[in-house]
């Protein structure tokens, strides 16, 4: 019998543990039906992977053991991948506010309260509207998860924050402004122990301690000298003290470890996201900036261009047209300020996103004490002209490179270890303790007409007053 003639009319069923066949077959096999069942076999292969990612591997060294997972691995390696783009970003960011500051001189509060604020929220609305409406990853839970009055008080910080730290920039030198902001590591690290129940180990005191000793190597030939000279990093001001606006940076590095503090522990407790949080912090800045005005009517130290109240219209329109790089005025120094104000944001919204996710994933004190590496990054690239412009330097010290070195050593110590969360912090319960004492005590004050007796002794007294002096006259 020949295979043509052959007649078959039979059903055909194949079995497999990811694949599932059914057909029938006449004279040439032909399928009429195909019933695949991919949804099984994908779901399989994510039980497999997820199995894969999640197994956990243990060995021991010396006695002690240790254990892993691929997934653990993947998170770390994401995490290190957002601390190297952070440092890049802020160190190229630390050169650009110090040379637009610079360039700026006569603006700062315009540059800082109103400008950078409005530009940041500009950047990332566009984004937060598509998230929200066309995407829809963030949520109406998502919204309501966080207040918007403490939203508003982030802003509120940040606004002093940013404002302390634009206006001295155009009055220090580069390595001085470098080094102060240093100090965030400190303030971050003894507000997390006491508001974010964080506890360190040996490695951490350690990590900290011996960045603390590279920045002081660095600064170091800086509390040789008293007075600013002009150096690579600077302009002008010659023969006058840094020191005043030092402090000034020194404060806001304590708002800006506050603001650190408070952005972890509502990413860490609250499904917000991330882009929301900043947008509409960004906008709470841009609005507190708007009524910061008066900070331009303050006689601060010399160099700092303060104004008299009649003369702040002339004021933003000056601004203004140093934003379209005219120069309007004695010291201006404004041409092609709008490409370097374009760059800077472009790294301060990538330096913004990398440390929150650092901030999600980590920990507010690793991001700080990773950012350590900027005060030798940061000068590196006030080498490259392109970045620094006329602030360009054009070699490393030798004392900056050991600090790099000591730098860097400290920051793997600290970072090879996680730091613990207390549940349940004594230091922690206190503190509330305290706060809620205060809250209860002016609650109590404006609520329960503590204050009535007192006012009406102030009516009496008034009231006699007035009566006494229709009598004398």
């Amino acid at each position: 019998m020949k295979q043509d003639d052959c007649s078959i009319n039979s059903n055909v069923t194949v079995h497999h543990s990811f694949l599932s066949v059914k057909g029938e077959a006449v004279g040439e096999p032909e399928v009429k039906s195909v019933n695949i069942t991919t949804t099984n076999r994908l779901t399989k292969v994510k039980q497999l992977t997820s199995k894969l990612l999640n197994y956990e591997f243990k060995f021991s060294f010396f006695s002690k053991r240790f254990n892993f997972s691929f997934n653990s691995i993947s998170k770390s390696f994401f995490v290190f991948l957002n601390c190297v783009l952070m440092i890049f970003f802020i160190s190229v960011q630390s050169v650009l506010v110090a040379r637009t500051s610079n360039q700026m001189r006569n603006y700062q509060y315009f540059l800082g309260s109103v400008f950078l604020p409005l530009l940041v929220t500009l950047v990332l609305m566009p984004i937060l509207l598509f998230k929200i409406f066309i995407t829809k990853t963030i949520t109406k839970e998502s919204i309501k998860s966080v207040a918007m009055w403490k939203i508003a008080g982030l802003g509120f910080i940040n606004t002093f924050a940013n404002l302390f730290t634009v206006i001295p920039s155009a009055f220090v030198s580069g390595n001085v402004n470098l080094a102060v902001h240093q100090a965030v590591i400190i303030n971050t690290f003894i507000l997390s122990f006491l508001f974010l129940s964080t506890r360190f180990n040996a490695l951490h005191y350690g990590g900290v301690f011996i960045v603390m000793i590279g920045i002081v190597v660095d600064i170091f030939p800086i509390f040789l000298h008293n007075t600013y000279s002009p150096g690579p990093h600077s302009k002008g001001n010659s023969g006058r003290s840094e020191w005043p606006w030092a402090l000034l940076i020194y404060f806001s590095t304590l708002l800006s470890s506050f603001s650190n503090v408070l952005f972890e522990k509502i990413l860490k407790k609250t499904p917000i996201d991330m882009i929301y949080l900043q947008g509409m912090t960004s906008l709470w800045v841009f609005l507190f900036g708007l009524i910061t005005f008066w900070i331009t009517f303050i006689p601060l130290p010399f160099p700092f261009h303060y104004i008299q109240p009649s003369e702040f219209p002339q004021y933003i329109i000056n601004s203004s047209k140093c934003i379209a790089g005219i120069n309007s005025q004695l010291g201006d120094n404004c041409e092609n300020i709008s490409i370097l104000i374009a760059a800077f944001t472009f790294f301060y919204v990538g330096n913004l996103i990398t440390t929150l996710i650092v901030f999600k994933y980590g920990s507010s004190t690793l991001a700080v004490v990773i950012s350590a590496l900027r005060i030798i990054t940061a000068n590196i690239c006030f080498m490259v002209p392109f970045i620094a412009g006329p602030l360009t330097s054009y070699s490393l010290s030798g004392i900056q490179i050991e600090s790099l070195i000591i730098l860097v050593c400290g920051v793997v110590m600290y970072g090879v270890t996680k730091e613990k969360k207390l549940e349940n912090d004594p230091i922690k319960k206190f503190i509330t303790k305290i706060f809620i004492s205060i809250t209860e005590f002016f609650k109590t004050l404006f609520t329960n007409n503590c204050l009535i007796p007192m006012r009406n002794i102030l009516r009496n007294q008034r009231r006699k007053n007035e009566e006494s002096t229709q009598l004398l006259s």
